[in-house]
């Protein structure tokens, strides 16, 4: 179960980007972030994924994987979890897939159901 509390990130210059966020969803579920471009969608599963990078932090809240609270762990040991547990298709499919290759087969290649 993936659980969101209180979920609040700043930029590098203390500007809120993300508000007391908070959401769980369970195996199975999916849910969908909508909003207008700049509302926060990237930011917020940047946050999750551990890679909001140099010009944000998360400021508050908890990030929970199954109880684990994914912010206090090292780089090393989130790394792990991308692509296994935890993954991130961007906004724009151009730059989600590579266009050389099947759909079918990236698909197959990014669950790992081969």
């Amino acid at each position: 179960m993936l659980e969101i509390k209180n979920l609040s990130v700043e930029s590098k210059k203390h500007i809120n980007l993300l508000n007391d966020i908070s959401f769980s969803l369970q195996y199975g579920e999916s849910i969908g972030l909508t909003g207008q471009s700049g509302a926060g969608k990237t930011t917020l599963i940047k946050a999750v994924m551990g890679i909001l990078g140099k010009t944000c932090r998360v400021k508050e809240g908890d990030i929970l994987l199954d109880g684990l609270g994914l912010t206090a762990l090292s780089s090393s040991r989130r790394r792990d979890l991308c692509g296994a547990t935890l993954g991130y298709i961007p906004q724009n499919p151009m730059t989600a897939f590579d266009r050389r290759i099947k759909i079918g087969k990236q698909i197959i290649e990014l669950f790992g159901c081969v």
